[in-house]
């Protein structure tokens, strides 16, 4: 224990490190209404990104010595270290940081051109995107998202895209509990491109979707009706946002290539609008992927089971069943033209 704990702590001071306050290319919708946010980032003098952390505007300076502790302790990129030096971007940022970082390091202000170009990459990352770089919108709580995580690396770790063959990857889910009513699960990877599962609130709305995935296609223009996403990503994809988070909470990971996404894709009559889950639809994906990973952790998964997951609230039955005939499936890009679903949106991944 005291060898782990050793390798975990910031070796001696060394090199120079950059840091800045700036608003975030971005806005984040936490359901009391959208805004744009404060980022603190940390960089190195070839640009790396150290350390991130986002607020409500006025918020983040007071976060900036537990931000610059974080970024020592677990930084996103090299070893644990102490700057030997910090190149803040204004005055009223230096005067905090020289109160947290103490008299070993030397706090000066100057230009920051290196966490200029991150947020810059940020920014492209994030053109076309309106999910938060945070899983706390819209009312949800860290202990729902742990869940989440929990239950998503135990999706992953069952690999329905192997375990089941491409035309036996659709299912219905019903749970009066969760009030599910025949909805419609789909399992994506059989082509290795993005591994995850699509949630839909019934069998019309799939039809609907498989319709306008069809219509796009042939070239037509079409609207994707709304539907929940759990997808898989590498770190490397995943925002910096996010990233910090996943660390703070200590989130379950099944790997470095199963960090997982969880998206809303809301149908919308001018376009779709992408965000992030509220706390029912967080608790749905949860006892979805639960369901769908014990069903198929049996012996000999049939085409219809009932199985009992653990959520907070108690056990709940939620019965699966394969959906007859089911289509090949779809691309990896289901999107009403130039709007990318949630399944397969490629992030700069809360």
């Amino acid at each position: 224990m005291a060898k782990r704990m050793a390798a975990r702590a910031p070796v001696a001071a060394s090199g120079e490190w950059v840091c800045e306050l700036a608003p975030f290319p971005a806005r984040i919708d936490d359901g009391s209404g959208a805004y744009q946010p404060d980022g603190l980032l940390w960089a190195d003098t070839d640009g790396k990104i150290l350390g991130f952390r986002i607020g409500r505007p006025g918020t983040v300076l007071a976060e900036a010595a537990a931000s610059f502790r974080e970024a020592t302790r677990k930084p996103m990129s090299g070893k644990p270290h102490v700057p030997a030096s910090i190149r803040a971007g204004s005055e009223e940022l230096a005067d905090a940081l020289r109160a947290a970082v103490g008299p070993g390091v030397e706090v000066y202000v100057g230009e920051t051109p290196e966490t200029a170009a991150a947020l810059a990459a940020m920014a492209e990352s994030f053109e076309g995107d309106s999910v938060p770089a945070t899983h706390f919108t819209r009312g949800v709580e860290p202990a729902a998202v742990a869940a989440l995580y929990r239950a998503a690396a135990r999706l992953y770790r069952s690999a329905p895209w192997k375990k089941v063959a491409p035309d036996h990857g659709t299912f219905t889910v019903s749970s009066p509990a969760l009030g599910l009513g025949n909805a419609v699960v789909i399992v994506l990877g059989h082509l290795g491109e993005q591994y995850g599962i699509l949630l839909f609130p019934s069998v019309p709305a799939f039809e609907s979707f498989l319709s306008a995935v069809a219509s796009i296609q042939a070239g037509r223009e079409a609207v994707i009706p709304s539907h929940c996403a759990v997808t898989f990503e590498p770190r490397s994809e995943v925002r910096p946002g996010l990233l910090e988070e996943i660390r703070t909470h200590a989130f379950e990971i099944a790997g470095p290539a199963a960090y997982p996404a969880f998206a809303v894709l809301d149908e919308n009559q001018s376009r779709p609008v992408l965000r992030g889950p509220d706390a029912r639809e967080l608790r749905l994906m949860e006892a979805v992927s639960l369901a769908l990973a014990a069903h198929l952790e049996t012996a000999r998964p049939g085409p219809l089971g009932t199985v009992t997951v653990a959520l907070a609230e108690g056990p709940v039955e939620v019965r699966i069943e394969e959906l007859p005939e089911a289509p090949d499936e779809p691309p990896a890009k289901p999107v009403r033209r130039k709007a990318p679903s949630p399944a397969a949106k490629k992030k700069p991944r809360a």
